[in-house]
């Protein structure tokens, strides 16, 4: 199967079957830009922007000043809220995300509003309940809290770190002192990371410091219902756009799910693979019969009824419990929104009810599955924005620059063939080998010349060459011990900076921004490093490219 996303970022317009708009096209931005300007944002929306965004900064303050003047868009962009900030890709999407809204800003002369959707309502937690980072010998770490297993099914917004905080990060600073800029690091941190209860505080707190002076607003749906009231209340607020988006995938689930396999065949037509595989019977969404805090179950509709569907831990068979007639739940759904949460494919369709939403900034596999949602949007009365794909960075450091230099090997070669390490690392086993094949046949053909010469001369002089040339390969092989003991010792030296290169560049084969940690960059780049990757974002270009840094000091980075 190919790539979409790779597809889609090297040739948008290719793909308007999927998307009708080309994120790297001015005309089409500008067009997207005007339909979502119509809608604004409602005194709702802006009242929990707001509240949750309050205290922060003073760019922050300037950007909630934006959401009530007219022709107002929001560049969105968002990740599950993960321990300290996750791995570095957070930050590259989250910069993104205050890039776009300036670029755009600069091409339609409207306000526009960076918007950074924390995912809270996820319920795994083997992804967020980590991060890595690389020892002083270069060995990479692992840093883990306990936040409880899958199988409870809770939402990770309410799911508390299970021994004091104070006590593990402590851990944590000790293992990263050895980095240039750890102390100034967790000194800007120490207020965040006191206060931090679960995995969403801390995930705030690191991007709070990266992020204060662009402006980027936080939203977390588990708080939207927070200045109205405690859940109990059957009150909604009429701008809520849940009834609408909740009751609809499921009173209509069978004309979505119709969409959805429709749309999969297309793009296994075009050569792609669905992302989000399409279950049946199910309206796209999730219940939590006690209450958001609590656990949470699929949906399932059969024969007029709703069940409850929960797979522990995504391991064993699936339980279907709580018989719910299909009237009782679309009443819950009307009355009681905060019961309900978004699976992948419906949480772009609620984003984008609650904000004018010009463009969303996604990753690979986000990419993708949009391309699923794209076929939803007419189902929901939704304008669909463009759909920009993340920027991608890897870090180059003096380091890494010298390896890349002993080795003789180019990090854009690697990143496009990670396979060019092993093969480095095998040319170096068939080089002694090949050397002894090639010497021997030389000294073989001498042996062979000036023994038809001397025995021509005298039969007994062509049998001293023999004598000689046996006792000559027996030192020769002797010499090729020592060189092939040389070479043994060179390749153990440059397997290890082979070794030692993998876990920079391609970490459990994989690129460095899915693996390293942001609080590593940051502990070994300092404050300044945001800015550094801010400026190399170019929004219609997101190739990935080659950050170098020069290792320096604590306060002076370039």
């Amino acid at each position: 199967m190919r790539s979409f996303s790779k597809d889609y970022r090297a040739n948008p317009k290719a793909l308007n079957q999927f998307f009708s708009h080309a994120f790297n096209s001015a005309e089409d931005t500008r067009e997207i830009m005007f339909r979502r300007s119509q809608k604004g944002f409602s005194a709702f929306v802006r009242s929990n922007l707001e509240q949750q965004n309050k205290q922060r900064s003073s760019a922050v303050e300037r950007t909630l000043k934006k959401l009530s003047q007219p022709g107002v868009t929001a560049a969105v962009s968002g990740q599950q809220a993960a321990l300290l900030g996750g791995p570095l890709m957070v930050l590259y999407k989250c910069l993104a995300t205050a890039r776009w809204a300036t670029y755009l800003e600069q091409l339609n002369d409207t306000p526009v509003v960076p918007i950074y959707w924390l995912q809270t309502e996820d319920h795994s937690v083997r992804e967020i309940n980590h991060i890595n980072y690389l020892s002083a010998e270069g060995t990479r770490k692992r840093f883990e809290v306990n936040l409880g297993d899958d199988e409870s099914m809770i939402s990770t917004a309410f799911r508390q770190f299970q021994t004091p905080f104070a006590n593990t990060i402590a851990e944590l600073k000790s293992s990263l002192s050895w980095l240039p800029q750890t102390q100034q690091i967790f000194s800007l941190l120490d207020d965040g990371l006191a206060q931090s209860t679960n995995a969403v505080d801390s995930f705030r707190a690191v991007l709070n410091i990266c992020t204060d002076q662009l402006g980027i607003l936080f939203f977390d749906p588990t708080k939207l219902d927070s200045i109205n009231g405690p859940s109990s209340d059957t009150r909604v607020h009429p701008d809520d756009p849940r009834p609408n988006i909740f009751t609809r995938t499921i009173n209509n689930f069978r004309e979505i799910e119709s969409a959805l396999l429709t749309r999969s065949d297309d793009l296994a037509l075009a050569g792609y693979a669905t992302q989000v595989p399409i279950k049946a019977d199910s309206p796209l969404c999730f219940f939590h019969p006690l209450g958001k805090t609590e656990s949470r179950s699929r949906l399932l509709v059969k024969d007029g009824s709703c069940l409850l569907e929960r797979t522990p831990g995504n391991r064993g068979s699936n339980q279907q419990t709580a018989d719910i007639s299909l009237p009782e739940m679309l009443s819950l759904a009307k009355s009681r929104p905060e019961l309900f949460s978004p699976s992948a494919l419906l949480r772009p369709l609620l984003q984008d009810s609650l904000f004018p939403t010009a463009v969303y900034i996604g990753g690979p596999a986000e990419v993708s599955y949009l391309a699923q949602s794209a076929t939803l949007y007419p189902l929901f009365d939704i304008e669909m924005p463009l759909v920009a794909p993340r920027p991608h960075f890897t870090v180059i450091d003096a380091k890494t620059k010298r390896l890349l230099a002993d080795t003789e090997l180019d990090a854009s070669e690697v990143l496009e063939n990670p396979a060019v390490l092993n093969e480095a690392d095998s040319a170096i086993d068939k080089q002694a080998s090949q050397q002894q094949e090639q010497s021997s046949d030389k000294f073989v053909a001498i042996f062979k010349e000036l023994k038809q010469d001397f025995g021509e001369i005298s039969p007994a002089l062509g049998q001293s060459v023999d004598t000689f040339s046996n006792r000559f390969f027996q030192q020769f092989a002797g010499l090729y011990q020592k060189y092939a003991n040389a070479l043994k010792e060179k390749q153990s030296v440059r397997r290890s900076r082979l070794s030692k290169l993998a876990d920079i560049l391609m970490p459990d084969n994989a690129p460095q921004e899915r693996n390293l940690s942001l609080l590593f960059a940051l502990c070994k780049y300092g404050p300044g490093f945001p800015q550094m990757v801010y400026q190399r974002i170019d929004p219609i270009k997101p190739d990935n490219q080659l950050l170098q840094i020069e290792d320096t000091g604590p306060g002076n980075l370039p």
